[in-house]
């Protein structure tokens, strides 16, 4: 998988596009994704990466034809920040160790390959 799934990800959470109760239910589908993969990268999971990826971008795209005024944003950017934030941790440090097949060091450009 490519370093763009985890940027991704962040990317949909970060914009928080949306409206009420709507918007939650996304950004808390976007959250749980967000912890899946990161379980998915531990276990090295390239079909459920994969899978997992497609699901943001769905969920991406559902966001953005909420349109959402940037007060509302705001407040679900308060609301959700500690969960987000803690998934995005999960997903880093998933990263970091690897956790994305194919990519030199886990994920992250610059970073040689891990030795074996």
């Amino acid at each position: 998988m490519k370093k763009a799934i985890v940027l991704g990800a962040l990317a949909v959470v970060l914009t928080l596009s949306g409206c009420g109760s709507q918007a939650d239910g996304l950004i808390q589908q976007q959250i749980k994704l967000m912890n899946e993969m990161a379980d998915a990268m531990e276990n090295k999971d390239e079909a459920k990466l994969k899978d997992i990826e497609s699901r943001m971008k769905t969920i991406g795209k559902q966001m953005e034809e909420l349109k959402l005024s940037d007060a509302d944003k705001k407040a679900l950017e308060e609301k959700h920040k500690d969960a987000m934030m803690k998934a995005a941790g999960r997903m880093f440090s998933a990263a970091m160790k690897g956790g994305l097949p194919g990519v030199p060091g886990g994920g992250l450009p610059g970073l040689p390959e891990k030795d074996k």
